[in-house]
């Protein structure tokens, strides 16, 4: 065994190992800094890895049968024993591999014990996230059992339980989990410490509403998660009216500060209650519960409902201002839907519901939220940003549900950078809803972080968003190599849809290089005119139901599909990938003027990939 290893030493075997870790971990960070600065593949660095990896036992093979001789590189077998110029054992090239050697190491232990830089940046209304620790004064507010004889108050008692936790979320130094986080966890079969546990509170407040006739009963029990026990509890048995509901909401707020004030930072909770919904109708407030309870937007038929009651509710109370703002916001969003529901038409009753909102409830959060996105969608940016002024003065530090709002704006507005900020904070500090993984994976892949942007669509998918991802998640297969993928997905969206026969045109023109682009792009419309497809009918059905979607229609040379009157959000899809050809296009910058946007950036300072062109022009990347 000395001797085998004499002969390691002698051939250079160890000296040939060290140099070749050096630089292999040289070459692997440089790999991984590329992927990100230039926009390599996700696979480049792990193919490079792969490489490496290959070529270490060939550099030990080649070291064991070569040496270096005077004479030159000659097989060992021919190489004299007394003619090898291998340096001594303590020579300066083996400090140099050792000192190397002890570099990486010291890199990597480093890396792996330093705690992970978010690329979030610290700001004011963007908090430390403070996952892992659970705050003694911190509670979650589960959903209350409906126990009406009928069973079917079930979005009433969610509502009860619902106003209970907006009100606790304005009291200082009480950290409360989001509805989302919590709603989750209703008809689960759990212990109350698991699901505490896995909020990461140390209370959990749960109860029970039981309505019938014009009478009302709801309990509710505070318990402490690490002991399992009831720290209050109490029932309320009254008369079914608007201020009977309100003022138990507020008493179970005011006992659950008062057991925890004794011992912990939890402040007065009356300012709290100043910014609660409020109407003195109760058949309008029951409209309003329903309405908010359809949770999640699955297409028009999903928002025309919530119009309906929410319409309803106005009528029956003309002051109710959280309900006009809630109907404003809807209004706003239906064109995205269908072009059925044209912009002109509803874009008007969205800013007119808005303005009663805050005429009615001016000091409420949530109505400056849905105002800002009407306005949003009026391209009214400077009122945009004066309504989340507005918002972050009245919501609670850190809300997450208005970092993923103010995240969405600033995407559509072109501020990538800022978007992934607010969108990061927004998913990291409640991972729980759906919707904010999807904007945040279209921020992402507009930073051109892939990897990152996929992880993120997935997630929206596993958390149960309906929405439309398909277009990013194939220009990320196609950017990554992925082609496989890419056809399947595309082919799975388009065989839902009308225009399933033109699936595999579409894959042709996306797949197509540069130089054969424009064949296939007449190619496309030959064969669409042949199946029975007018490109007048393509155009005007993009992104409708059964439609294609914009970005094909940006593949294929439909860039006018760009100047129809679209809601805000679609701005939100325009600074991806995918979109890259379409930006450098005449009808992409008429769309973008028609939005408002450039006199916007050159006052508050031009987007990521936009710069201006002289005193009237811009251009995009």
């Amino acid at each position: 065994m000395r001797e085998f290893f004499h002969e390691l030493r002698r051939r250079n075997i160890f000296r040939v190992a060290g140099v070749y870790s050096v630089i292999a971990w040289l070459l692997v960070q440089v790999s991984a800094t590329l992927e990100s600065a230039v926009g390599l593949p996700t696979w480049f660095d792990g193919f490079v890895v792969a490489i490496l990896l290959i070529g270490f036992p060939i550099a030990m093979i080649l070291a064991w049968a070569f040496e270096m001789t005077p004479e030159g590189m000659r097989l060992n077998a021919n190489t004299a024993d007394g003619a090898t110029i291998a340096p001594k054992p303590a020579g300066k090239l083996d400090y140099v591999i050792i000192g190397g050697l002890a570099l990486v190491g010291v890199m990597i232990v480093a890396d792996r014990m330093m705690p992970e830089k978010g690329a979030m940046a610290a700001r004011d209304d963007l908090p430390e996230s403070t996952a892992g620790e659970v705050a003694a004064a911190s509670i979650a507010v589960l959903p209350f059992a409906d126990l009406s004889p009928d069973g079917d108050q079930e979005y009433f008692s969610d509502g009860i339980a619902e106003e209970i936790l907006n009100v606790l979320v304005r009291v200082d130094g009480l950290n409360v989990a989001s509805r989302t986080s919590a709603f989750r966890f209703k008809g689960a079969d759990k212990s109350i410490p698991t699901i505490a546990s896995e909020l990461n509170v140390a209370h959990i407040l749960e109860g029970s509403v039981r309505k019938a006739g014009d009478r009302i009963r709801i309990t509710a029990q505070l318990i402490s998660a690490e002991s399992d026990v009831h720290l209050w509890s109490e029932t309320y048995d009254r008369k079914l009216t608007v201020e009977n509901i309100f003022e138990i909401q507020d008493e179970i707020a005011k006992e659950i500060v008062s057991a925890l004030r004794g011992a912990m930072a939890v402040e007065s909770i009356d300012a709290a209650l100043s910014g609660k919904t409020k109407t003195e109708n109760l058949d309008a407030y029951d409209l309003y519960l329903h309405a908010r309870n359809l949770q999640g937007y699955d297409g028009p038929e999903q928002v025309l409902k919530k119009i309906d009651l929410l319409e309803q509710a106005v009528t029956a109370a003309p002051e109710f201002g959280e309900a006009w703002a809630r109907l404003a916001f809807n209004y706003s969003i239906l064109p995205g839907w269908d072009n059925a529901y044209s912009t002109e038409e509803w874009q008007p009753k969205a800013l007119d519901a808005a303005d009663r909102a805050t005429v009615f409830t001016p000091d409420s959060a949530d109505v400056h939220i849905f105002r800002a996105a009407v306005h949003a969608n009026d391209f009214d940016w400077a009122r945009v940003d004066e309504d989340y002024s507005r918002a972050r003065e009245l919501a609670h530090a850190g809300d997450p549900y208005l970092s993923y709002q103010r995240g969405v704006q600033e995407l559509e507005k072109g501020y990538i950078a800022r978007a992934v900020e607010l969108l990061e904070f927004a998913v990291k500090t409640d991972p729980a809803p759906a919707r904010p993984y999807n904007f945040y994976g279209l921020a992402l892949a507009a930073a051109g972080r892939l990897g990152e942007a996929e992880r993120a669509f997935v997630n929206a998918y596993e958390r149960g968003y309906t929405g439309q991802t398909e277009a990013p998640l194939m220009e990320i297969y196609q950017l990554t190599g992925r082609e496989q993928e890419f056809r399947f997905l595309l082919s799975q969206y388009y065989s839902r849809e009308q225009y399933a026969p033109l699936a595999q045109e579409l894959i042709r023109v996306r797949l197509a290089p540069n130089s054969q682009r424009a064949s296939e792009i007449d190619r496309f419309w030959r064969v669409a005119a042949e199946l029975g497809f007018q490109r007048e009918e393509l155009i005007s059905r993009v992104d409708n139901p059964g439609g294609i979607d914009l970005v094909d229609a940006a593949a294929v040379g439909a860039t006018e599909a760009l100047l129809r009157p679209r809601p805000a959000i679609y701005l939100a899809w325009v600074w991806g990938p995918e979109y890259a050809d379409a930006r450098k296009t005449d009808a992409f910058k008429q769309h973008i003027r028609n939005s408002n946007l450039p006199a916007y950036w050159r006052k508050h300072g031009w987007p990521d990939k936009c710069r201006p062109v002289g005193n009237v022009d811009f251009e995009c990347d």
